[in-house]
């Protein structure tokens, strides 16, 4: 698939306002946001919430992209701010209880003009084609001012039911994994050295819990400024 025909994939993918087929994400995510609000807190969540706790300094806090807000109850007490980009899940988000400020930009090639003391980025990347990771990752480090988390599947932890030799080689996977033929894996270690940045990585296991059937395994990846 071409570059061209993999961007007009993905921004139809998510844009897809029916929302009907179990395959497009932003339907996915939108029915079952209600289940997830309800069920026990997820290891990345709680990940999150203890690194805020000894972190006193942050007091700002991006959620990009927020998908449906899944985060903000857990963050709400912190000055919080979302971005998202898709014509499905933009206008669900930006109407949410907490009185969250939802921004409608596409981070493959837009960011905010403020920045944040912490840009959380969470099950995001591996639905970025590979020809964009590199411009998303340098707009969310440009909104932070003091530290960048990434979590997310990649090919070093496996995706759920993925082809991971896919993943490796930069392609979509095969398998029951929601984002369907819309996974990628990227070479972080790559893209934060040409970018100049220094990272650390953690490698977190995520129970198996309502939103996934399996135990698995995130990633994450932090950016100190």
């Amino acid at each position: 698939m071409s570059d061209k025909e993999t961007a007009n994939n993905y921004r139809e993918y998510w844009n897809d306002l029916k929302g009907k087929d179990i395959g497009n994400p932003a339907g996915y995510y939108l029915r079952n946001a209600p289940i997830w609000d309800k069920a026990p807190v997820s290891n990345d969540i709680k990940y999150i919430l203890s690194f805020l706790k000894g972190h006193p300094d942050i007091s700002t806090i991006l959620d990009a992209a927020c998908g449906t807000g899944r985060l903000f109850p857990h963050i709400k007490k912190w000055n919080c701010t979302g971005v998202e980009w898709s014509d499905s899940l933009h206008p669900a988000v930006a109407n949410n209880k907490y009185g969250i400020k939802v921004h409608k930009k596409d981070l493959r090639h837009e960011k905010l003009d403020t920045t944040f003391d912490l840009v959380l980025n969470t099950q995001v990347m591996l639905h970025v084609p590979p020809q964009y990771a590199k411009g998303t990752i340098r707009n969310l480090l440009d909104m932070t001012e003091k530290y960048l988390m990434i979590i997310t599947w990649d090919a070093g932890c496996g995706a759920p039911s993925a082809d991971t030799a896919a993943l490796k080689a930069g392609k979509s996977p095969v398998g029951d994994c929601h984002a369907g033929g819309n996974s990628f894996a990227h070479d972080y270690d790559k893209i934060f050295g040409e970018l100049g940045v220094g990272f650390t990585k953690e490698i977190l296991t995520f129970e198996a819990h309502v939103m996934h059937k399996t135990e698995s395994k995130n990633s994450i990846y932090l950016v100190r400024k």
